[in-house]
């Protein structure tokens, strides 16, 4: 069994190590360039203090990519403030009232934010604030900087398993 673009197969259940995933799976990972996104929007902000981070919970994609985020934040004395938002009405919330004291927004890899992804960028951008987001592709609706592996991701991807590489 394949899978692919999968933030981390070992919190996910799906294999056992990275270095021996054991079972009849394989696939591709992502999620290490979370630490290093923070990084880089803090050097392009680096008097930023308070970086809003919105989520959903019940994703396990964004809730690793927090703690990977908190972690990170710890060694640059950065406050990360989140907010938690589940259904459509609680997101559409979350990406207009944004606090006033924040700095910059991080947008983590998130099914349910990323498709509101152009509003949040009209937002940032009204309130001049830089957005960080997990996909080079939502740059283009708004978002300042990105780092991902999805290209590398999705070219290991094909050169192991489409059969027209």
């Amino acid at each position: 069994i394949v899978f692919a673009a999968v933030f981390d197969p070992i919190a996910a259940g799906l294999v056992r190590s990275l270095s021996a995933p054991g079972g009849n799976l394989t696939g591709i990972h992502w999620g290490l360039a979370e630490p290093r996104r923070l990084q880089l929007l803090l050097e392009i902000v680096p008097d930023a203090k308070r970086i809003y981070l919105p989520y959903n919970p019940d994703d396990p994609a964004p809730t690793l990519a927090l703690a990977r985020v908190r972690e990170a934040a710890q060694d640059h004395d950065v406050v990360i403030v989140t907010q938690e938002a589940r259904t459509p009405e609680e997101i559409d919330t979350a990406v207009t009232n944004i606090p006033e004291d924040i700095d910059a927004i991080f947008l983590p890899p998130d099914n349910l934010f990323t498709t509101r992804v152009g509003t949040l960028a009209n937002t940032a951008i009204a309130r001049r604030l830089p957005l960080s987001v997990p996909s080079p592709i939502m740059t283009e609706a708004g978002g300042l900087i990105s780092r991902s592996e999805e290209r590398r991701v999705g070219k290991e991807c094909r050169s192991r398993w489409s059969p027209y590489h």
